[in-house]
C-alpha cells in the first residue's frame, strides 16, 4: 500500500503559479506525507496532499474545454484501462523505452502522465526516486492502490504543461502517448522546453507519441482529430517530431513501433515472421501505430532549447 509522497522530493517541485519554493513541517517524524498540504513560500498558495498525491491542479491555471473532456473520459476509464493493451503492446513499448536500462537504474526520474502506473512501476522498481505526474486524479488514485510501500515515489496531480521543477533534477524524464493530446504546438513546444530545463546535463528524454505511418500518408488519413470518446490526438511523421524537440535535443533513436492490430489480422498467415528482428521495423514503418524517440539534452544555453 502506497505509503505517501516522499518529503526530500518535494524540494524539488516548484509552485506552479509563480515557481516558489514548497514548505512542508519537515519536524514531523515521518519521511512520507499522506495526508497534509505544502504552502509555496513566494504566493502563500497552499495545496493538498491527499492520499499521498500532490494536488497541483487547482493552484493552475484554468484548463481549456478540449484539455478538461480528456480528463473526465480518463478518471471515468481510469479502473479499466490498462485493459486496453494487449500484452504484445504493452511488451513492444516497454521493451523500447527500457532497451538502455542504465538510464533509469538508481536515477531520478519523472514521469509525465503516467496514467494508472503501467510502466512507471517498473521505472520505481529500479530508479533511485522517481516523480510520477498525470492530469487524472482517478489514475493516480487506481495507480497508488498498486505501489508497495518501500517504494520511493512522489504522486502529482497536475496539467504536465504547467509543471515545474528545480532546474537540472531529473537524470531522465519518460513520457508514454502524452504529446500527440496536447492541443496545439505552442503548448507541445513549453513542455518540451521545460522538459530541457527539468533534465540534468547530457539527461535522457524518452518519448512514445502517435505515429503517421507512410500507410496513412498514402490514404491521406486525417493526421489529427479526435477519438470516439471525445479525446483530442496528433499523429507525428518522423521529421515532425523531431522537428519540435528543435536543438535543445539531440535524437539518438527514431523507430516506429507496433504495426496496426487489423493489418496484422489480414497477414495472419504470415504469423511469427512479421513480429520478429528487422521484418517487424519495416512493417511497423509501413503501418505503426507509434513512433519511439530517445534524446539526449543537448548541452546548449536553454533559451535556445527547442522552441522556434
Amino acid at each position: 500500500m502506497y505509503s505517501g509522497f516522499p518529503k526530500d522530493l518535494i524540494a524539488i517541485i516548484r509552485c506552479p503559479r509563480d515557481g516558489g519554493a514548497f514548505h512542508v513541517d519537515l519536524q514531523s517524524p515521518r519521511d512520507r506525507v499522506l495526508n497534509g498540504e505544502v504552502t509555496c513560500a513566494a504566493c502563500g498558495f497552499s495545496y493538498q496532499i491527499r492520499n499521498g498525491i500532490l494536488r497541483l491542479l487547482p493552484g493552475q491555471q484554468t484548463l481549456d474545454s478540449v484539455v478538461r473532456d480528456e480528463q473526465k473520459v480518463r478518471d471515468d476509464l481510469a479502473e479499466g484501462y490498462e485493459a486496453h493493451f494487449s500484452k504484445w503492446e504493452n511488451d513492444t513499448e516497454f521493451n523500447a523505452l527500457f532497451s538502455a536500462p542504465v538510464l533509469m537504474r538508481e536515477k531520478k526520474i519523472l514521469d509525465l502522465a503516467c496514467g494508472t502506473g503501467r510502466f512507471t512501476r517498473c521505472i520505481a522498481a529500479v530508479a533511485s526516486a522517481t516523480i510520477a505526474a498525470d492530469l487524472s486524479e482517478g489514475s493516480l488514485l487506481v495507480f497508488a492502490s498498486k505501489i508497495p510501500q518501500e517504494v520511493k515515489i512522489g504522486l502529482v496531480w497536475g496539467d504536465a504543461v504547467q509543471l515545474r521543477f528545480v532546474p537540472a533534477s531529473f537524470d531522465a524524464i519518460l513520457s508514454t502517448q502524452l504529446l500527440e493530446h496536447i492541443p496545439s504546438r505552442e503548448n507541445r513546444l513549453s513542455l518540451l522546453q521545460s522538459t530541457y530545463s527539468h533534465l540534468k546535463p547530457s539527461g535522457a528524454l524518452l518519448l512514445t507519441v502517435y505515429y503517421y505511418s507512410l500507410l496513412r500518408e498514402v490514404l491521406h488519413r486525417n493526421q489529427e482529430g479526435f477519438h470516439a470518446g471525445g479525446i483530442f490526438y496528433h499523429r507525428f511523421t518522423t521529421s515532425e517530431i523531431r522537428n519540435e524537440l528543435g536543438a535543445g535535443f539531440r535524437v539518438i533513436e527514431a523507430r516506429p513501433l507496433l504495426p496496426d492490430r487489423r493489418v496484422l489480422a489480414r497477414l495472419s498467415w504470415l504469423g511469427a515472421w512479421v513480429r520478429s528482428g528487422i521484418r517487424a521495423r519495416i512493417l511497423a514503418y509501413l503501418v505503426g501505430q507509434l513512433l519511439f524517440i530517445r534524446a539526449q539534452r543537448a548541452n546548449i544555453p536553454v533559451e535556445t532549447a527547442g522552441v522556434t
